[in-house]
């Protein structure tokens, strides 16, 4: 699948970006980055689509472990500021480990950065996601 981070985001920025990927037709499952604020925002009812989903995204010890109950999420994403932060210490890296396992138990693709860590994600992020306005503008 590819991520694509909206430059700005709110929900009426995701309503409009997934949108414009559903009928841009790619070939490939692409999943919209967003943050908890956003996230808990959004009317989950237009979120389902064949092509296009959403990825939370992680920064900061600040999203509430129910933003992974959202069935409009399918991937957690951990920034690699983050990841990194927490594998400096033994607590930290179990608190990671977890919510990657946490993810797999309830069904969700983990997506980790290309550090090395203690943990292994399903995916991992080469660099940084892009900022990303594609031929649509998305904003």
């Amino acid at each position: 699948f590819v991520v694509v981070r909206l430059a700005a985001t709110d929900r009426h920025d995701v309503r409009e970006a997934m949108s414009a990927v559903a009928s841009a037709a790619f070939a490939t499952r692409v999943c919209l980055s967003v943050e908890y604020p956003v996230l808990s925002d959004l009317d989950s009812s237009f979120l389902r689509h064949e092509r296009v989903g959403l990825l939370l995204n992680i920064q900061d010890a600040a999203t509430p472990l129910s933003a992974l109950t959202s069935d409009a999420i399918e991937a957690l994403h951990i920034e690699s500021d983050f990841a990194q932060r927490l594998s400096t210490n033994m607590r930290g890296a179990i608190l990671l480990e977890m919510l990657r396992n946490l993810a797999h138990e309830i069904g969700l693709a983990s997506l980790g950065p290309s550090l090395q860590l203690p943990v292994r994600f399903d995916y991992v992020a080469e660099g940084t996601i892009v900022d990303v306005l594609a031929k649509h503008r998305l904003r």
